[in-house]
């Protein structure tokens, strides 16, 4: 029901315009799915409407009458829009990001954290991450950054995203400052090439600081050299003091046990994300 009157618009009338523009605003800045942009061009094509309708009632001397009907359908179409928009996402939870997603991810000592975190992961479901936009898939990037952080025990580390001369390089962790980055064209590849680059590059940094984290020249780690734990970190010290970048040998950089433990880990624990997050 709407009210309007010959003074112009009620306080509630007032309120339910700002709605509406928020609703306006919260579209064009991409933080709301294409259901609610599809809500808007009917909206903007009703206003259009009333809004000939009012200039012809003008053009017929017929000028309060018509203002008066034109803003007050217009101020009814813009409450339906707020109060659709936000029954909406109150029912979905999930039609906009946080923009402080990636500092609220929860980390656990003996686990992924994966169910304390289903708000977070639930943005990687398919039809949700199509329409997020690009500042928000990033903030989204960190966000599992972070988490697969935590699952290892290491520090958050930093994502930078760049425009690379190589067609083929996805991204790559950088040691010297821990750093990861990844080229701006991940914006619009498939979440599973997304999620299978970051799972690498995290990989890569957590192998960086086991290495460093053992004396190699311990009596103990000598004595220990057969078990399976430092018969894999020393094959991964060797692949990181004797790294060959894919340009420079393609079958060396394929074959380093870094990056093929970094290649077998994505590969699977990209699945398994996958898996879990298509079943929130």
């Amino acid at each position: 029901m709407c009210f309007c009157s010959k003074q112009g618009l009620s306080l509630l009338q007032w309120q339910y315009c700002l709605s509406g523009a928020v609703i306006f605003s919260d579209i064009f800045s991409g933080r709301i799915r294409s259901a609610a942009a599809i809500l808007l061009l009917l909206v903007s094509a009703y206003c259009m409407i009333i809004f000939f309708q009012a200039l012809w009632g003008a053009l017929k001397k017929k000028k309060a009458k018509y203002f008066s009907l034109g803003i007050n359908h217009i101020s009814c179409a813009l409450s339906a829009a707020a109060l659709l928009g936000t029954a909406g996402y109150c029912l979905t939870g999930m039609d906009t990001v946080d923009a402080g997603i990636a500092g609220k991810v929860v980390t656990a000592e003996d686990g992924r954290a994966w169910d304390e975190n289903r708000e977070m992961l639930r943005q990687w479901k398919e039809d949700v991450y199509e329409e997020l936009p690009d500042r928000d898939r990033q903030e989204l990037f960190q966000a599992l950054i972070n988490l697969e952080c935590g699952y290892w025990g290491i520090d958050p580390i930093p994502l930078e995203i760049e425009t690379y001369e190589s067609d083929t390089l996805m991204g790559y962790y950088v040691d010297e400052y821990y750093v990861i980055s990844i080229r701006k064209e991940m914006f619009d590849m498939p979440r599973e090439e997304v999620m299978d680059t970051l799972l690498h590059e995290v990989h890569h940094a957590y192998v960086h600081k086991a290495v460093e984290s053992v004396d190699w020249d311990s009596e103990k780690i000598k004595e220990n050299a057969g078990l399976r734990i430092y018969a894999d970190l020393k094959s991964y010290k060797e692949g990181i003091e004797n790294y060959v970048q894919a340009r420079e040998d393609y079958d060396s950089y394929y074959q380093n046990p870094i990056e093929v433990a970094a290649r077998e880990y994505a590969e699977e624990w990209t699945y398994r994300y996958l898996e879990y997050i298509d079943n929130i």
